[in-house]
Parts: C-alpha cells; structure tokens; sequence
C-alpha cells in the first residue's frame, strides 16, 4: 500500500468460512488439523467479527481457535480462542453462536477490528471432532 496523508478505506467486502470436522489436540501450537479461514486482499483487510456455531449436535462444549500465518500455514500464531457452548440440535431451537474476541478479551467487532497485513492468512481449528463440523465465519473488507 502506497504511503499517503489520506486515510484507508475498506473497498471490498471479503467474508471467509471454514468448516472444522478434526479436532486439534494441541490448539495452543502446531499448524496440523487447521483450516483456512481468511485470505487478506492486496492492502490488508480489516476483520470485524468472526463467530462459530455447530452445524449439528455438539455433545461438549469445543475450543474454537483462530491463528496467523504469513507463510500459508506453516507456521501458525494463537491470536484468538474461545469456549463454543455445547448443543442438542432440536427445531425450536438455535445455537448460540460464539463470537471471538482477541487475546486481550475484547470482542473483535467493528469498533475493535482485527488488522490482517497483506499476505496474511487466518486458520481455524476446534478441540471437539464433529463430522457434520463447525461452521466458523469471519466478516471483513479488504483495504
């Protein structure tokens, strides 16, 4: 991104999934059992929430945790986790979705984004295995 004395605009939405199914035994390291959730465009991307639900009864309640990497997945760098709560799929009820804060504990949202540089990847993993997996959604635009 050139330097400039304007400020830098979000220009394109970019919204990435990832569906976790193997569970992570050591979630605090490693990049094995880690899915990718989101690409950064060009000029870096702003990321203003990422939320994960099961997609199907979730027995127990699973770690979720979010990495960086700048090297496609080689190396892998802990930058958010939190507690998804256990569920019984029924009709008449919904999920509660789990929305991730930083490692600060603030929710990422947009009044605190998350900055992705160019080049940087965000991956996913969970501590439960779950065959129908759990959906994990991270909302952004890219600058």
């Amino acid at each position: 991104m050139a330097v400039t004395n304007t400020g830098a605009f979000g220009q394109t939405p970019n919204i990435g999934q990832a569906i976790l199914t193997a569970a992570k035994a050591a979630p605090l390291s490693g990049s094995s059992d880690v899915v990718l959730l989101f690409t950064a465009g060009a000029n870096g991307a702003l990321v203003n929430g990422i939320a994960a639900i099961p997609r199907n009864t979730l027995a127990s309640a699973a770690h979720i945790a979010i990495y960086y990497s700048t090297d496609s997945g080689t190396t892998n760098n802990l930058i958010a986790i939190g507690l998804l709560s256990a569920w019984t799929f029924a009709t008449t009820t919904a999920p509660t979705p789990l929305n991730l804060a930083n490692l600060n504990g603030l929710v990422i949202s947009a009044t605190n984004p998350l900055y992705v540089p160019a080049g940087m990847k965000l991956y996913a993993s969970t501590s439960v295995a779950l065959a129908n997996g759990i959906l994990v959604t991270a909302n952004g635009i890219d600058l």
